[in-house]
């Protein structure tokens, strides 16, 4: 959790799109929405993943996607 994010209690969703490439790494980390306070840690844990690579007609393929990123702080509401 971002320290400026917990220190002033911002909590939300952070919306990313990445590529994921044909040898399963994640490329192209961008954010659609979400606090300013809290994207850069969303890109950061985004870009660690590692998936198994798309296949199209059996030969590995990159492919566009997107997740949803939730920062939650214990004592606070849950998002929506």
């Amino acid at each position: 959790y971002p320290a400026a994010a917990k220190a002033n209690r911002v909590q939300g969703t952070v919306r990313l799109s990445f590529t994921v490439a044909i040898d399963g790494t994640v490329k192209d980390v961008e954010a659609v929405s979400g606090d300013p306070l809290l994207t850069q840690a969303a890109v950061d844990a985004v870009r660690q993943w590692v998936y198994a690579p798309a296949r199209l007609n059996d030969v590995p393929a990159e492919v566009m996607t997107g997740t949803s990123i939730n920062f939650t702080l214990p004592d606070g509401p849950q998002p929506n």
